[in-house]
């Protein structure tokens, strides 16, 4: 109706007023908030509220609002592909510009995107128009953005790698809860663990090259350089420190979430899924697990110098136990015992664990 365009067109412009106007954004923001958060008002405008929002808070905030937040997580989940297309879009912008810092939520929105992005189909068909590839809410221009998007996040800075990482756990509930096809899981932790690993081989690359660089022309000039040039701009990383701790690899981390996730609630997902998360865990090899940890004399990792490192495969290892303990289904079974063979090298570990608490006794 002529009413809805005018009201949509007053929306647009009073995010524009604000956007111009530092000094009114503060009291523009709880009314276009307002408008978004109105289940009786039309879709069109509350998008057009919601995309002024995020316009105001990239210029003028470092972190969104609560209450924007929730409601960015709670549109996603709308039954509309329109809205949740540009919400989606909206939640890419203000993450890669670091505006979203509640974990929870965080790892709320990043997995719900992720699904999106690997069940892309059911937000895409062929009546949707190529020409308007460039307007916000187009299918294919979100598609581009997100393929684009994880990388680039992960590279940005290790936050990003920490960020999507996190989103494991909620991911395996989502694609649960929306009854998603079981090969969804396989391809979205595949995806997270490449897209991590490779960002971190990239940073870890880029860092040693500067350091070199730095110290090459330091010995030149004997002046002190900045040493932190590093082309992926990892966020308080040390370009010049010979060795820095081994982060947990993507595979460990994955596995822990699956098993977490497997003990957490087993009676509410199907058998596909069960089977599907169990091939999973039964894909992992050793060095999925240790990732670059040196080894030892022997070909033996030293566990007093991982420590973490087998802390956590401890807690894998109790978790599959557990599991298999849970577990009823024969296939499901018989995948999560080439994880527990896998785990063996852990014995090793229980027993100088257990030295340690006998010394402490």
């Amino acid at each position: 109706s002529k009413r809805a365009l005018t009201r949509e067109a007053a929306v647009s412009c009073l995010g524009r007023f604000a956007l111009l106007n530092q000094d009114s954004h503060a009291d523009v923001k709880p009314l276009l908030l307002n408008i978004a958060g109105q289940a009786e008002e039309s879709l069109e405008i509350r998008a057009q509220a919601a995309l002024a929002l995020c316009d105001l808070y990239m210029l003028y905030e470092d972190t969104i609002c609560v209450e924007y937040q929730n409601l960015l997580s709670n549109l996603l989940d709308h039954e509309k592909r329109a809205v949740v297309i540009v919400i989606a879009e909206i939640c890419v912008k203000l993450l890669f510009a670091g505006k979203i810092k509640n974990d929870n939520d965080h790892n709320s929105i990043v997995a719900r995107i992720l699904v999106l992005f690997f069940d892309f189909s059911s937000f895409f068909d062929g009546d949707d128009n190529d020409n308007d590839i460039q307007e916000v809410g187009n299918p294919a221009r979100l598609q581009q953005m997100l393929s684009l998007f994880f990388p680039a996040f992960c590279l940005k800075s290790e936050h990003g790698h920490n960020q999507l990482l996190a989103a494991i756990g909620p991911v395996l509930r989502v694609v649960n809860d929306k009854d998603l096809s079981a090969s969804v899981i396989s391809k979205i932790l595949g995806f997270v663990c490449e897209t991590v690993e490779g960002a971190r081989a990239q940073c870890k690359d880029a860092a040693s090259s500067s350091a070199v660089e730095d110290e090459a022309r330091a010995g030149a000039d004997n002046t002190d350089t900045a040493s932190n040039n590093s082309a992926c701009n990892m966020e308080g990383n040390d370009a010049t420190n010979d060795k820095q701790p081994v982060a947990i690899t993507a595979s460990l981390h994955a596995s822990l979430e699956i098993v977490k996730f497997l003990v957490d609630d087993p009676d509410n997902m199907s058998t596909a899924y069960t089977r599907e998360l169990c091939k999973l865990l039964a894909s992992v090899t050793v060095d999925d697990l240790v990732g670059d940890v040196d080894e030892g004399e022997n070909g033996v990792i030293n566990e007093e110098e991982n420590a973490d490192l087998f802390v956590h495969l401890m807690k894998l290892k109790k978790g599959v136990e557990e599991v298999d303990m849970m577990l009823t289904d024969s296939s499901a079974l018989r995948n999560l015992a080439k994880l527990a063979d896998v785990l063996k090298l852990v014995e090793t570990y229980d027993s100088f664990s257990e030295d340690e608490e006998e010394d402490d006794e």
